[in-house]
């Protein structure tokens, strides 16, 4: 278990390319087939017909933030950010007073998803692992490639 949480604060603080040089370095140690174009997607075994899909954005890289390990809690099941990550303001909305997070989010999303995903290789478990760089652009190069494979079979 401790394993497992070490690895969850590690992949929930990495960047975009931190994730996806990781992402490549699992590939090699697993030698899985991989397709990339190294800006939308990375598919490791691309010829098994199950496929596993996550993104790699966060909310944080459009902003431009990163958390800190030290900034994630891990308190049985429920990961959450602690400690002065969370700045909240008040903001007018309407004669509402609404909190907003301006800081950063945990963006465990799919982080988490990732991190199953890779526990998954680590395992030898035979599915095609698709992880997208950008999600909204990620979904259509899967359609093209699903489409192209397809065709080409």
């Amino acid at each position: 278990m401790k394993r497992i949480k070490k690895e969850l604060v590690e992949l929930l603080s990495l960047t975009e390319r931190d994730v996806f040089r990781a992402l490549l370095q699992d590939a090699a140690l697993y030698k899985l087939d991989i397709v990339t174009d190294f800006n939308n997607y990375i598919i490791l075994n691309p010829t098994v017909e199950v496929a596993l899909v996550s993104h790699i954005d966060t909310i944080n890289t459009k902003h431009g933030g990163r958390l800190k390990k030290k900034q994630i809690a891990i308190n049985g099941d429920i990961v959450s950010i602690h400690g002065d990550a969370i700045k909240l303001v008040k903001k007018e909305t309407k004669g509402k007073q609404d909190l907003f997070n301006t800081h950063l989010v945990l963006g465990g999303d799919d982080r988490c998803g990732i991190f199953i995903m890779r526990e998954l290789i680590k395992k030898g478990l035979p599915y095609c692992y698709m992880f997208l760089i950008k999600k909204r652009v990620g979904v259509l190069e899967w359609i093209l490639f699903v489409k192209d494979t397809i065709q080409n079979t």
